[in-house]
């Protein structure tokens, strides 16, 4: 179990190999190389409520079907998440209620990489219904990021950073 970590400045932030059943839940997870790695038969596991933000790659699943990814805020990574599966660990993994760095009314597509027995096909997941607006409930923890970020009409992301500090005082802030 991971829980209510603040994970940064590494390569990779939360990294689960061939490891079933764990929880992933209410974790600071940025500035990485890759956020959350799951491999090699690492399936059954639920990442939840985490805030991954500021990666090269937000959450990478190779070859580890079966995971349940639900109401986390995937947001302002160069690539939000990425898939590779063998075909015979067909459907992949569940994708849940997460916030893809902006608004969204229709799914979220998820790029995928399929291993057949002779060749691979590109593929994707998808989140059937992500989350129109970040998850505020959980964002008023520790954060290490930026100052001001405009994120839609009613909402921004304002940060204290201390000269000296990693962690700084972040929230969501509700304009009027």
């Amino acid at each position: 179990m991971v829980y209510y970590n603040n994970v940064y400045d590494n390569t990779y932030g939360i990294h689960i190999d061939e490891s079933s059943l764990n929880q992933i839940i209410g974790n600071c997870v940025h500035n990485n190389r890759v956020d959350i790695f799951l491999r090699d038969g690492s399936s059954l596991n639920v990442i939840k409520r985490n805030t991954i933000i500021f990666n090269r790659l937000g959450i990478n699943a190779m070859n580890a079907p079966y995971n349940l990814i639900k109401k986390n805020n995937i947001m302002w990574n160069f690539h939000n998440a990425y898939v590779f599966y063998y075909i015979w660990n067909f459907p992949g993994n569940r994708w849940v209620n997460n916030f893809w760095s902006h608004l969204r009314i229709f799914p979220k597509l998820i790029p995928s990489i399929i291993g057949l027995p002779h060749g691979i096909i590109l593929g994707f997941e998808i989140d059937w219904r992500p989350a129109l607006f970040p998850h505020i409930d959980f964002l008023n923890t520790k954060r290490a990021i930026i100052k001001n970020v405009e994120t839609s009409k009613n909402l921004s992301w304002l940060c204290y950073i201390p000269k000296n500090e990693r962690d700084a005082e972040c929230h969501w802030n509700k304009k009027h």
